[in-house]
């Protein structure tokens, strides 16, 4: 069995976690302290999105690295070789053999071409998305956004 290798980067996700959820104790000492040395005004919001925007590249930059150390070496390939398919030897006759006017009323018999000439079928198209998935998520978008403007507009915002 292939054990599943994510790369190096997971502890940074692990980093922001714990971050984000115990960030609140110590966020506010450290915009101070920043505030006081930069003289900017910083808030501990604005470290919690400076740290998560810095994780995020980190991920990003430490996953485009590992998959340009590995070379290509997971990559899956089409094969190259133009041999044509067979069936395999064991496989029964698709036609009998015979006259071609065996019973006069059925009409000439119709011949497959020869195992050499015959060619795959040709590739099935399957989505990515079920449509019904994306139509109830459209649906659902446009509910949950029809809500939000008719809370707005009962509020007196809009």
């Amino acid at each position: 069995m292939q054990q599943n290798r994510r790369g190096g980067s997971r502890w940074i996700g692990w980093l922001l976690f714990i971050f984000v959820v115990f960030g609140s104790r110590f966020l506010p000492p450290v915009a101070t302290w920043l505030t006081q040395v930069t003289g900017l005004p910083i808030s501990a919001p604005i470290l919690v999105t400076i740290v998560v925007v810095f994780g995020v590249i980190a991920n990003v930059v430490s996953s485009v690295i590992t998959e340009s150390n590995k070379g290509g070496a997971g990559q899956m390939r089409l094969p190259t070789d133009q041999s044509p398919l067979a069936p395999p030897p064991s496989a029964p006759p698709l036609l009998q053999s015979g006259p071609p006017f065996a019973n006069p009323g059925a009409g000439p018999r119709l011949s497959l071409p020869s195992d050499a000439q015959r060619l795959p079928s040709p590739p099935s198209f399957e989505p990515i998305l079920n449509p019904r998935i994306v139509v109830i998520g459209l649906v659902g978008l446009g509910f949950v956004g029809g809500c939000f403007f008719l809370i707005l507009r009962l509020v007196g915002v809009l």
